[in-house]
């Protein structure tokens, strides 16, 4: 009997552990779920065009106008960093975007590589930037991508030449937008929904497709929160 009980109390202090172990690993979770949410409300565009940003929960003849709309906010938001720390830019970094003969259908994937990626978002190699002025200036405004609201900038290889004070700096420039979407509110895509509507009539269920369906939106926790949104 003394044995067996030794056996009893020794599974009972691993359930114990177990238990704690969990307790633990969600309040970690939740701990890097708030780190996110607070990435997500600074480091995001908005989910609306008046505010800068886009929302994908539209039909995709309405989403390639708004990714035009949207694609000149960016610039707009990009033109206003570039000259951070003030700086003279000799060349600037100029954003691509949908042009008026591309495939409606094709937007959400080529613009903001959903499916492919499991959560939308917005990548632009800006390729290298030119910037004028003193070696505090150029300095500050390298900097201060770091602190380029609402998106992700990476500005690395700097360059400078030239004879002090005025100098020259070169740089290359990428930015990323994690686009705030779920899954369930991007619009499907037209050759989905015309699958959907024959489906519903002949009693058949049709999986979602490039602007549906996919992956499930990224969890909390990770830079797939940003793809959750809220």
């Amino acid at each position: 009997y003394a044995q067996r009980r030794e056996e009893l109390e020794a599974e009972a202090g691993k359930l114990t552990g177990a238990k704690n172990r969990v307790k633990k690993a969600v309040e970690l979770v939740q701990a890097k779920g708030s780190q996110w949410q607070a990435v997500v409300a600074s480091r995001t565009p908005a989910n609306n065009l008046n505010d800068g940003g886009v929302s994908l929960a539209v039909n995709p003849y309405q989403l390639a106008v708004d990714t035009r709309k949207y694609r000149n906010s960016l610039q707009k938001a990009i033109n206003q960093q570039v000259v951070h720390g003030g700086v003279k830019v000799l060349s600037g970094p100029a954003v691509s975007g949908p042009g008026p003969d591309d495939p409606v259908d094709g937007i959400l994937a080529s613009f903001y590589n959903y499916p492919a990626v499991a959560y939308p978002v917005v990548v632009k190699d800006l390729g290298v930037i030119t910037v004028q002025g003193t070696i505090e200036q150029i300095n500050e405004n390298v900097r201060g991508w770091r602190r380029m609201p609402h998106y992700l900038a990476v500005a690395d290889g700097l360059r400078i030449t030239g004879t002090a004070p005025t100098l020259t700096g070169t740089y290359s420039l990428s930015i990323v937008g994690y686009i705030r979407a779920k899954n369930n509110e991007i619009y499907p895509s037209i050759a989905s929904s015309a699958l959907g509507a024959a489906g519903a009539t002949a009693g058949a269920t049709i999986p979602g497709g490039a602007f549906g369906g996919g992956a499930a939106p990224p969890a909390a926790g990770g830079p797939k929160g940003a793809g959750s949104g809220d």
